[in-house]
């Protein structure tokens, strides 16, 4: 997904880089939690095994 921003000045280009700063925290958070959830779902049948 790329989108064109057009960036005419130096306040623009702060904003712009402010809100891809924004947007990598919010994906690697998704990211993490999707990672946890998965190991979660992995570990549960061996969980259930082991007892």
């Amino acid at each position: 997904m790329e989108t064109q921003v057009k960036i005419e000045n130096l306040q623009q280009l702060r904003a712009q880089i402010k809100t891809l700063r924004l947007q990598q925290a919010e994906q690697e958070l998704y990211f993490l939690e999707k990672k946890q959830s998965f190991q979660d779902a992995i570990k549960s049948p061996f969980k259930f095994l082991k007892k």
